[in-house]
């Protein structure tokens, strides 16, 4: 994992108060499949609200506007995080 993806990470862990191992991280490739990962580590069920969380996130840490980004927008391929 490069720097970006490093601090996107601790940004989300911060935001949900929760622990992602490295191992879950570099499985994460999407905003999406972040958004599986927390609502599963905090059991809730609302993963609308928890992808609009994670994408402001990736959003601030990235300098992207919001609008582009989406639930299937790969991090590295498509957002330049190293």
């Amino acid at each position: 994992m490069g720097l970006d993806t490093v601090e996107l990470v601790m940004a989300f862990e911060e935001a949900f108060d929760i622990r992602i191992e490295d191992s879950d991280a570099a499985k994460m490739t999407t905003p999406g499949h972040v958004a599986e990962y927390v609502s599963q580590q905090i059991q809730e069920n609302n993963q609308s609200i928890i992808l609009k969380r994670i994408i402001e996130i990736t959003s601030a840490q990235l300098g992207i506007p919001i609008e582009k980004i989406n639930k299937d927008s790969h991090f590295v391929e498509d957002l330049g995080a190293d």
